[in-house]
């Protein structure tokens, strides 16, 4: 991982002076996972873990992965998996453009864990989006390019909903973003000054590309489907009291990932309660709560994840833990009170956990940052 002053010098290095600059957050998700692209709600924020981005005018499109030391041109044959995202960006940017990609220079990098479940690909799509977006006079507001990262991530093998895209592009330092995925609206909720959130890496990589992820999608299209056509309803009007009529026609399976899903939105509401009124008890058993929905009912955990949580649970000074993200490895999302020192806690669990899995983890002090920045150095 790079730090905003080198992946600056490496662009300086090999392109000379940038004429653009482009600051994206990661995200941290409080509560409502696998529920975006179920028509649910989620609960995010940006945290101040960056991807930097610098560019400027060329005679030939040239784009160094300061991260990977790897360079992209157009017509090479493609090998890692960010230049299957860049590819799919320039696909897309020159569609809707009906015109070919004016060539610049770029260079990216940062410090956003990579395949941690805290959205350093669509930071990476984010930022490019908004890039081209300038630097070819696109005209897009923050709603269509969103839409179009969405769809690049699409076409990149990921079927995700458009909850990082949003964060990215509509968040607010200080606050949460509430977001209705199913009409797109948004709001802001402020996280109580008092609260501190902990990222905990399992340093488990998981490639969405390659992992279950797109198959628990695809599970919930097929229940969305059955509901709309036999029972003339949705995920968001069904109730838990519905579950019993339904259950016949469903896998077992399905069945719990849409109990779950009803059952984590709900969880979404109380939690703006609890962050309203400051309650971090209770915050903290929603969590945990949540863990248990994503790891029983709709097995995206593993065996790394819920260790980590469980070790969260033997700490009074953690009230709450959860994976983070498309599941299957990455983060545990950890919440304290401010000033709350886990150096004790961290070393002892991981050096358990070294013991157990072979790696270590890291330990994340995260607060909440401004959405993705766009400068012209002009």
């Amino acid at each position: 991982m790079a730090n905003r002053s080198e992946v600056f010098e490496s662009f300086v290095t090999k392109f000379g002076t940038p004429q653009y600059q482009v600051t994206v957050p990661g995200r941290v998700n409080i509560i409502g996972e696998h529920t975006d692209y179920n028509d649910g709600f989620v609960l995010p924020f940006t945290m101040d873990r960056y991807t930097w981005i610098y560019a400027k005018k060329s005679e030939k499109l040239r784009i160094y992965a300061v991260d990977y030391h790897e360079f992209f041109e157009q017509n090479i044959h493609v090998k890692s998996s960010w230049m299957k995202y860049v590819e799919s960006i320039l696909t897309e940017i020159s569609s809707i453009s009906n015109r070919d990609i004016e060539p610049l220079e770029l260079a990216f990098g940062g410090n956003i864990p990579i395949g941690a479940g805290v959205s350093s690909s669509s930071a990476m799509v984010c930022g490019f989006v908004a890039l081209f977006n300038e630097f070819m006079n696109l005209g897009l507001n923050k709603g269509e390019m969103i839409s179009l990262a969405s769809k690049i991530e699409h076409g990149s093998g990921v079927l995700g909903g458009k909850m990082d895209q949003t964060a990215i592009f509509k968040s607010q330092k200080g606050n949460a973003l509430l977001l209705d995925c199913k009409n797109e609206t948004t709001s802001m909720v402020k996280i109580p000054e008092q609260w501190q959130f902990y990222l905990v890496n399992t340093n488990v990589k998981h490639e969405l590309i390659d992992s279950d992820y797109n198959d628990r999608r695809q599970k919930m299209e097929e229940a969305k489907s059955l509901l709309k056509r036999d029972f003339k309803t949705s995920l968001r009007q069904i109730t838990g009291a519905d579950l019993e009529s339904i259950k016949p026609y469903f896998q077992h399976t399905v069945l719990e990932m849409v109990q779950f899903v009803l059952e984590e939105n709900q969880r979404v509401k109380d939690m703006l309660e609890n962050m309203k009124n400051g309650e971090i008890r209770d915050a903290g058993k929603l969590l945990y709560k949540s863990h248990e929905g994503l790891s029983q009912k709709y097995k995206v955990s593993c065996e790394e994840l819920d260790f980590v949580v469980e070790e969260c649970r033997n700490n009074q000074d953690i009230y709450g833990a959860r994976m983070m993200g498309a599941g299957f490895g990455g983060c545990v999302l950890a919440l304290t009170m401010v000033n709350t020192n886990l150096g004790r806690w961290y070393s002892i669990t991981n050096r358990l956990y070294e013991n157990r899995f072979g790696r270590g983890l890291d330990l994340i002090k995260v607060r909440s940052s401004n959405p993705l920045i766009m400068k012209n150095l002009n």
